[in-house]
């Protein structure tokens, strides 16, 4: 188990369950959808490849785990790490990587770090008091004069730019922290490999 800090201070709880693939079972699954007209339609689908690993640890218990588009080979006999992290915003523990230490290899799987992460808000302030300047210019509107409404026009005006602000600049947030949480992530599974040597 290790505990590190990110940058923005967030504390990321690491755990492995490591041992021998006692058992390993890979396939394929594929999801077609699409909508069919008259006149044509479109179809799509996306395959998925799952691995089934029954894992033994050296107590002798087995876990079994699948991975999806797990990204790094294996079979019976490797000895294998699996990685999970979890932070104060997930809903329990995620699997981030796996290491093959047979091999030497190890896969990070980047498209779990969102389950790490805090639901995005964008900061609706700007927005919120724009509307503020819109309901105090009709309340107040009689010493506004002419004015009334070129200023609650700008406050209208204002409301969609400074949306579309926020919710970009928590978009650039979200990049750094999960870019931040993968850095964490790969520092962990190369103390883990570095403990072999």
């Amino acid at each position: 188990m290790g505990r590190v800090s990110t940058n923005n201070g967030e504390q990321l709880n690491f755990t492995r369950d490591s041992g021998i693939a006692v058992s390993l079972r890979v396939w394929s699954e594929t999801d077609v959808s699409g909508v069919i007209w008259s006149n044509g339609g479109h179809i799509s689908s996306s395959k998925t490849e799952i691995m089934q690993v029954f894992l033994q640890r050296e107590d002798g218990r087995e876990i079994d785990v699948k991975i999806n588009n797990a990204g790094i080979g294996a079979r019976e006999g490797h000895h294998l790490s699996l990685i999970w992290a979890s932070s104060s915003d997930s809903s329990g523990d995620v699997g981030v990587a796996m290491v093959n230490h047979s091999t030497g290899r190890h896969q990070i799987f980047g498209n779990r770090i969102d389950e790490l992460m805090a639901k995005p808000m964008a900061n609706l302030n700007g927005c919120c008091l724009a509307v503020v300047i819109i309901i105090a210019a009709g309340i107040f509107g009689s010493f506004l004069g002419q004015f009334k409404a070129a200023v609650i026009g700008l406050a209208l005006l204002a409301i969609p730019v400074l949306l579309m602000a926020s919710i970009s600049k928590t978009k650039g947030q979200r990049a750094g922290v999960r870019e931040d949480y993968a850095a964490q992530v790969e520092r962990y599974v190369a103390d883990v490999l570095a403990r072999e040597t």
